[in-house]
């Protein structure tokens, strides 16, 4: 026997196994056959009181002992204590077949159950099928605590109950949206989630009716905060395909309903602001018949009275004085009404006209300011350049001019020039003053820019945006470029009249 003993003990099966039995004979059968089946026998007890010593610093993978032991402690009790300790299959041997004794073993959920007397065969399965649900068990709760992480660790809100909407799974997410802990919630009635309490019911009414269910509802938080979130709702069901509740995946979408309401407040202050537009729009089409008819009929009768009294008193000073203001000022209303038209984004009317005459004309009447300034005004240009414009469009020359007397009288000079390239027709006005910087030469025609120096400076910078609003309105194109070696060439390149 004692070589039997050594060989039972020494055996490297992986699977150990420790056995409780006062029946010494039948401990000693059953150590055989661990022995003959391979596996690993690492302890052995008569009592419960010695088996829970022994195990606490063996961790066997198995314990096989029998329900009615010596000692105060019988199989069942010491089975309950070892599983306060130790999470190992169990398996119970009994010679009673006692119902009553079955259901209280069942409470410390042994993993097998064997009714003396035994065979080999019959203790080898009831190993390996306490070893299987063993196993499975551990498959089990790896599948479930791995799950339980998924939602532990998703962003969203996920909320389960039972078939009495009691609930049953409470994820991190949903404790730091609601400020309640799991162990707050769980077994509670999912209404103390719920701003809208019927609105839930429906919502869980209609996921059991179709499967799945999609809303926004409000909720309530702890502290009796409101907030909105879309919820996504659908039925669980166990393996024989019963359902057991419901569960919810919803997301707090705060932000996004603030993002709509200022969304909305926005198109209203749009939609009042078009409003206001179209009202001026309509103001300035008003303003353009004003300007166009009220003003310009009696400035033509001005004009027609000072050449009759210029017919019967010729020479008059006076007479001549009202006749030029005149034609001044009908000249002020059309280009008034040209603007007018041009910022309403109305066609403006033109015709044939000469832009070297009217060029040499605006010239003219900067002569005074060029000396002032002694500053020479040189103009080549030939006799005539037949384009169709409106007569305004000599107020991009008288513009340009404008600005050289501002920006380059340290040029000494400025040329007024043109040349032919394909269609059209180029007239460039040249200043010797400071090159303006490449990065500068495009933004200065834009409205509210100035340039100051090099910098560029803020303010009501309506000059050049005119002007390049002047050109867009007859098809042609004004900028500047540099004149080597300093200063600037500002064009106008407009479709040449054949």
């Amino acid at each position: 026997m004692t070589r039997q003993k050594q060989k039972i003990y020494n055996s490297k099966s992986r699977i150990k196994v420790f056995l409780i039995e006062d029946d010494r004979s039948m401990s000693l059968l059953i150590q055989g056959w661990l022995g003959q089946l391979g596996y690993n026998l690492v302890g052995k007890a008569e009592s419960g009181e010695t088996a829970l010593k022994k195990i606490s610093g063996i961790s066997p993978d198995l314990i096989i002992t029998d329900i009615f032991l010596t000692g105060n402690l019988n199989g069942i009790k010491t089975a309950e204590k070892i599983n306060e300790f130790l999470n190992v299959p169990i398996i119970f041997l009994t010679g009673n077949e006692d119902e009553t004794l079955f259901h209280k073993a069942k409470i410390t959920d042994p993993k097998g159950y064997v009714l003396k007397p035994i065979t080999k065969n019959e203790l080898n399965i009831a190993i390996k099928f306490a070893l299987f649900r063993k196993k499975q068990e551990q498959e089990i709760k790896a599948a479930r605590d791995y799950n339980q992480n998924i939602i532990n660790s998703s962003l969203d809100i996920i909320i389960t109950v039972d078939n009495k909407r009691k609930i049953i799974e409470f994820n991190r997410a949903a404790e730091q949206a609601f400020g309640y802990s799991k162990t707050e919630v769980l077994g509670k009635h999912i209404n103390i989630l719920y701003a809208q309490k019927r609105k839930g019911l429906i919502i869980h009414k209609t996921t059991l009716k179709n499967g799945r269910c999609v809303e926004v509802i409000n909720n309530i938080r702890k502290d009796g905060t409101e907030f909105p979130s879309l919820l996504a709702a659908s039925v669980i069901r166990d393996f024989k395909g019963r359902q057991i509740g419901v569960m919810g995946v919803s997301r707090d979408i705060s932000e996004r309903v603030r993002d709509e309401a200022l969304l909305k407040e926005s198109e209203k202050n749009f939609r009042n602001l078009s409003e206001q537009l179209t009202e001026m729009s309509d103001f300035r089409a008003l303003l353009i018949d004003v300007i166009s008819h009220d003003l310009k009929n009696p400035a033509g009768n001005i004009k027609g009275f000072s050449e009759l009294l210029l017919e019967e008193l010729p020479g008059n000073e006076v007479a001549q004085e009202v006749n030029n203001a005149s034609n001044a000022l009908l000249k002020i209303i059309d280009n008034v009404t040209a603007l007018s038209k041009m910022a309403l984004g109305e066609n403006i009317d033109i015709w044939k006209i000469n832009l070297a005459d009217l060029i040499r004309k605006a010239a003219k009447d900067f002569t005074a300011q060029f000396k002032s300034k002694n500053m020479d005004l040189e103009i080549d240009l030939p006799e005539t350049l037949w384009v169709k414009a409106n007569l305004i469009l000599v107020e991009v020359i008288r513009n340009y001019l404008s600005n050289a007397l501002k920006y380059a009288t340290n040029g000494k000079k400025v040329k007024i020039k043109s040349e032919y390239e394909e269609n059209l027709i180029i007239i460039n006005v040249e200043d010797f003053g400071k090159t303006i910087p490449k990065s500068k030469r495009k933004i200065i025609f834009d409205r509210g820019v100035q340039l100051e120096g090099d910098q560029i400076k803020k303010g009501r910078g309506l000059g050049l945006a005119i002007v390049k609003r002047i050109g867009n309105a007859h098809g042609a194109s004004v900028g500047v470029k540099p004149l080597r070696p300093q200063g600037n060439v500002f064009y106008l390149s407009i479709p040449r009249l054949k």
